[in-house]
C-alpha cells in the first residue's frame, strides 16, 4: 500500500501532509516451522511509527501504530476490522487486574489437594511460560565477527540465554541506512515505552517479562540487517532481512486506524 503512495493534487486537498521526510522501510520474514513468509512495512515520522504486517507479502493482516507524542500504541486487526489502544494508564489498570486475578488464583490453589495443586501449577506454567517465580535470565550479547548482507557491512552479535544461543543479529550503523537517524530516534522512543510497559506488568510477582527486542536494538546501537531466531532444538525458527528504505511523504491519516473499524476495550 505504502510503496504505491503518491502525493497527488487530490491528496494535497484532502489530507494534511505532516511530513515530507518520513521514512518507509521494508523487512522480509520467513518462518521455518511451519514454513511461511511475510513482509513488514514500517513508516517512521518523528515520534510516530506504523508497522504493517503482510502475510505472504500480499495480505494485510495486522498493524501496530505507536504515537510517541502521546505514549500510546494502537493494535489493528484487519481480518476482524477492529482495533484497541494501550497507554500508560491502561497498562497500570491491566497490571492491577492481573494482580487481583493472581491473588484469587493463589487462594483457589490453597484449597486444592497437594497433587492436584502441583498438576494445576504445571499446566499453567506450560501455557504461560512467564508465570511463576522463575528467575529472570538476562540475555548476554557477544560480538562474533563481520559480514556483508544486502550490500551493507554489519557486525554479528550472538545473543544467549545462559549457554543457549537464541538469536543472531547482523547490525549495521544507523547512518548506513537511508533515514537511519530518524529510525533510530523512533525506535529508542518506542523502547522506552515498551520498557515502561514491561515494568508495569512485572510489578506482578507472578508474571515476569523479559527485556524486549527493542532494548537489545538499543544496546547494539545499530539496525539489524539480518536476524536469525533459534528454537529449543537449536534449529532456525525464523529469519528477518532488511530489504529497503526510502524517504516518503506522510499524512495524519497514516497514523490512524482505518475508518469504519470498531474500537475494542481491552480488559482482563
Amino acid at each position: 500500500m505504502y510503496k504505491k503512495l503518491l502525493v497527488t493534487l487530490f491528496l494535497v486537498f484532502n489530507f494534511a501532509v505532516i511530513s515530507d521526510s518520513a521514512v518507509l522501510f521494508e523487512m522480509a520474514h520467513k518462518e521455518f516451522n511451519p514454513e511461511s513468509t511475510a513482509i513488514t512495512n514500517i513508516l517512521v515520522d518523528g515520534k510516530l511509527v506504523k508497522m504493517e504486517h503482510m502475510e505472504d507479502g500480499k495480505k494485510l493482516d495486522s498493524t501496530m501504530i505507536f504515537l510517541g507524542n502521546t505514549d500510546e500504541m494502537i493494535f489493528v486487526d484487519h481480518q476482524e476490522k477492529k482495533y484497541f489502544s494501550l497507554n500508560k494508564k491502561d497498562m497500570q489498570k491491566i497490571s492491577d487486574q492481573m494482580s487481583q486475578a493472581m491473588a484469587q488464583l493463589d487462594e483457589a490453589l490453597k484449597e486444592m489437594p497437594p497433587a492436584q495443586r502441583e498438576q494445576m501449577k504445571k499446566m499453567m506454567k506450560d501455557k504461560m511460560p512467564g508465570m511463576g517465580n522463575t528467575e529472570y535470565v538476562k540475555p548476554v550479547i557477544k560480538m562474533s565477527g563481520n559480514e556483508t548482507v544486502k550490500g551493507y557491512s554489519c557486525t554479528n552479535y550472538d545473543i544467549y540465554k545462559g549457554n543457549k544461543l537464541y538469536r543472531k543479529s547482523c547490525v549495521t550503523k544507523w547512518k548506513n541506512i537511508e533515514g537511519g537517524d530518524q529510525i533510530a530516534a523512533a525506535m529508542i522512543n518506542m523502547t522506552e515505552f515498551m520498557e515502561e510497559m514491561t515494568k508495569s506488568f512485572s510489578n506482578n510477582s507472578q508474571v515476569k517479562f523479559e527485556k524486549n527486542v527493542f532494548h537489545q536494538l538499543k544496546e547494539m546501537d545499530g539496525f539489524p540487517i539480518k536476524t536469525i531466531d533459534y528454537g529449543d532444538n537449536d534449529k532456525i525458527d525464523s529469519e528477518s532481512i532488511f530489504e529497503s528504505s526510502k524517504i516518503v511523504n506522510a499524512t495524519q491519516s497514516d497514523f490512524k486506524p482505518p475508518a469504519g473499524y470498531k474500537k475494542e476495550v481491552i480488559s482482563m
